[in-house]
């Protein structure tokens, strides 16, 4: 699935990682092959501070992913 650190920390609500990592300029964009991104993982766990932190630093939430679900979608 080509998973980012990024993704793990929101798959996981890691809230202090992805803090370190947002902090790095890391990939906000970045998909993994079902083409979902950090806010999607952060929102289909119900993640709220991850989420929060994601939608701060400019994540896009209209990003569909291959089945054209967008991170609210998941919610």
């Amino acid at each position: 699935e080509s998973y980012t650190p990024l993704h793990v920390a929101c798959y996981y609500g890691r809230t202090t990682i992805v803090e370190l990592l947002l902090q790095n300029d890391v990939d906000l964009a970045a998909q993994s092959k079902s083409l979902n991104t950090a806010l999607h993982f952060a929102s289909r766990h119900g993640r709220l501070g991850v989420l929060k932190l994601l939608l701060e630093k400019g994540a896009d939430p209209n990003v569909q992913n291959k089945d054209l679900q967008t991170p609210l979608d998941l919610a």
